[in-house]
């Protein structure tokens, strides 16, 4: 008889490859060390429309949110980490009103992919 005891963190390293909402959680917690993740429908409702993106089932999709409800970070910092984590290849085009705040984005998406590794491919190369 096989042991079925599967050590959390594996279980948890698994969720974050295959579900965008536990990675977007886990970049949040990287860039915003002492901030606290207080997650709501909506957090819920955007990760499930990105997800849908990330198949082909939604070619076009407007985020409309109140400021500091997260959206910039989920679409434009985690979802391309996540995105390019399961699909080296994919071409992604990072475009705001701003350079400086195109920079910031730039810049937290290159900290996602610099210390998370693991995390972004099964292999655990990027």
């Amino acid at each position: 008889m096989s042991n079925m005891f599967v050590p959390k963190s594996r279980i948890v390293e698994a969720a974050r490859r295959t579900d965008f909402l536990s990675f977007f959680r886990l970049c949040f917690h990287m860039l915003n060390p002492s901030s606290t993740l207080n997650m709501n429908w909506h957090h819920y409702s955007i990760a499930w429309h990105l997800e849908l993106v990330l198949r082909g089932i939604i070619t076009r999709l407007i985020i409309t949110a109140p400021p500091r409800t997260l959206k910039s970070l989920m679409a434009s910092v985690a979802l391309p980490a996540y995105s390019l984590g399961r699909n080296p290849g994919e071409r992604i085009i990072g475009i705001s009103h701003s350079s400086d705040l195109q920079i910031k984005f730039s810049n937290d998406f290159r900290t996602i992919v610099e210390r998370l590794p693991e995390a972004l491919s099964p292999n655990g190369t990027f």
